[in-house]
């Protein structure tokens, strides 16, 4: 008797064809694609734009603020519409901080969290950055949810890749 691998394997062999053609994809953990797909880096599908820290010891940036601050405690979810800090205009406009329309892929770069998982999410609103944050700004909100879900289910891969070179649990996703 088969077993239920064995069926669901069969089932996808039917109705997912081989290409006919593979070559190898010059990343080890990615093995084998199909002759005719091109690989591009990240940096030519997307722009890429940081955060910053609007200065803590100025009480005019973060009182009564309303403008949502994306750090890691935020990335508990896949969606941002909320944050837990708020900055003022005057914040924003005195730091390096910036505007990130909303439908971008926002992950973190630099935090100890790296060690075992990568946090994404995709803003609902306009948000701003701390610096331990980068956003992704695809050409279409559905590439950067499939980019959200493609980080998500190749976490263990990536971050034997990602953080190969650094110590500081530092993702190198912009080069």
């Amino acid at each position: 008797m088969r077993d239920a691998g064995d069926l669901g394997a069969a089932t996808a062999a039917r109705r997912y064809r081989a290409y006919p053609a593979y070559k190898p994809s010059g990343v080890e953990w990615l093995g084998d694609i199909p002759e005719g797909w091109e690989q591009t880096p990240l940096k030519y599908i997307c722009n890429f734009n940081g955060g910053g820290t609007p200065s803590k010891e100025n009480e005019s940036y973060w009182k009564d603020g309303t403008i949502p601050w994306v750090s890691p405690k935020d990335m508990g979810s896949d969606r941002i519409s909320s944050t837990i800090d708020k900055l003022t205009t005057a914040a924003v406009e005195a730091s390096s901080t910036n505007y990130i329309e909303d439908g971008a892929l926002l992950i973190v770069v630099r935090s100890g969290i790296l060690r075992h998982t990568i946090p994404v999410a995709i803003n609902d609103v306009r948000v701003t950055l701390n610096q331990d944050m980068k956003a992704l700004r695809f050409s279409d909100v559905a590439v950067a949810r499939y980019a959200q879900y493609y980080i998500k289910g190749n976490q263990a891969s990536l971050l034997l890749e990602w953080l190969k070179e650094g110590l500081d649990s530092s993702l190198k996703c912009d080069g």
